[in-house]
């Protein structure tokens, strides 16, 4: 089980290398990721549900929604033109943070009605996306906005403008 985890994340931090605009992103939202996994491991051991192959299914599954939300929050976070964290965390929940919180509630309210189907299988399905995305909303607009304002150097020049101004020094200073 941990060994299906630990791969499922390694490959969502894989691919985030592609999409997230600098290294720190991938580490954070990773972060994330496990931590919101232990969170839905340990919700679903309180909530009587055994660490089986449904439950390792769900699990599996729940990463690839957990991780929408994390790389939301750190791909704006770093495309952000301001300077400060403060401003950089400001400008990301604004522009992310209510997208994000529609589709948890969206997802949440889509789900509701599958409480009243009998299955196991159903039944760990629902607690699964429930406690991710709960978790999960936790983490993207509270945890890791904080975190990586904590850990980003402020004042620090916009990978847009970098780009910008690579392109106007000579070639000689290059």
């Amino acid at each position: 089980s941990m060994q299906t985890i630990g791969s499922a994340l390694a490959m969502m931090a894989l691919i985030s290398f592609f999409f997230l605009p600098d290294a720190l992103s991938v580490f954070l939202m990773t972060w994330s990721l496990l931590s919101i996994s232990m969170g839905v491991c340990g919700g679903l051991a309180l909530l009587g549900s055994d660490l089986d192959s449904v439950s390792m299914g769900c699990i599996v599954m729940a990463i690839g929604l957990a991780v929408d939300y994390s790389v939301h929050i750190c791909y704006r976070y770093h495309r952000s033109e301001y300077s400060t964290a403060k401003e950089k965390v400001s400008d990301t929940l604004a522009s992310v943070g209510w997208p994000i919180t529609q589709a948890v509630g969206s997802t949440l309210v889509g789900l509701a009605i599958t409480i009243f189907v009998p299955a196991y299988l159903v039944r760990v399905f629902f607690q699964t996306v429930y406690l991710v995305n709960i978790i999960g909303l936790f983490h993207a607009l509270v945890w890791l906005p904080q975190l990586i304002s904590a850990l980003d150097p402020c004042e620090r020049v916009p990978l847009r403008e970098r780009h910008v101004i690579s392109k106007q020094i000579p070639l000689s200073l290059h």
